[in-house]
């Protein structure tokens, strides 16, 4: 196993951060797997004090699960979990859209057409990797549009479930395109300053999501 080696300021945060991007990548480990707190600690080359205070944080975000006696084990896939998290996804993101379309940055919301445009050659290529990274950027750039520090940051925990509990299951090359086309209609209603079209749209959007996934 090869040694990460960090910087000894902040070692809960940096621990956090690391062991977070392992998980979201994907690979690391599988759905109801135990976590070897023991070997984090030795990868990383610290003490156990911030990597169990990086594994709580990480179980407060409903990432992984602390069974007392039991251990550290990494989620697995939970419908109903699922569906409630995509049901508080939709109400923060309709809020994201009309935040946005009441702001109405002509500027910013170009980086949202921008987006549309790559999604779309990600798509008529049938590269899911390139659509996957494209989609959520057009996610990450509505929520930012918001201007609402606390909004994206309660949103980037659901979203890190959500692909979690997600990563095996991608939509097909014409589900991909249906995504692009209601992408389309949230961005142009943002861009009109319609924030009832924007917050509608969006929530067509994550419903078919949900389905989807």
């Amino acid at each position: 196993m090869t040694t990460i080696l960090i910087r000894k300021t902040n070692l809960a945060e940096q621990c956090y951060d690391v062991v977070r991007r392992q998980m979201l990548e994907g690979g690391r480990y599988r759905p109801g797997e135990k976590i070897s707190v023991e070997g984090i600690t030795r990868e990383l080359g610290v003490s156990r004090s911030p990597v169990w205070a990086a594994i709580n944080r990480l179980a407060a975000e409903g990432m992984v699960e602390v069974r007392p006696r039991d251990g550290v084990f990494f989620l697995g896939f939970d419908e109903r979990h699922l569906a409630e998290l995509f049901a508080v996804r939709e109400e923060l993101e309709a809020m994201a859209a009309r935040l946005a379309a009441h702001r109405r940055d002509v500027a910013a919301t170009d980086r949202l057409f921008v987006s549309l445009a790559r999604q779309r050659q990600a798509v008529s290529l049938g590269d899911g990797d390139a659509y996957a990274r494209e989609g959520a950027a057009f996610h990450d750039v509505l929520v930012e549009l918001a201007g609402n520090a606390v909004l994206a940051e309660t949103l980037d925990r659901i979203l890190a479930q959500i692909k979690l509990l997600c990563m095996t299951r991608v939509a097909g090359s014409d589900g991909q395109a249906a995504f692009v086309a209601e992408h389309q209609k949230i961005a142009e209603a943002i861009a009109a300053g319609d924030a009832a079209a924007a917050d509608a749209a969006v929530r067509i959007h994550v419903q078919g999501l949900a389905r989807t996934l």
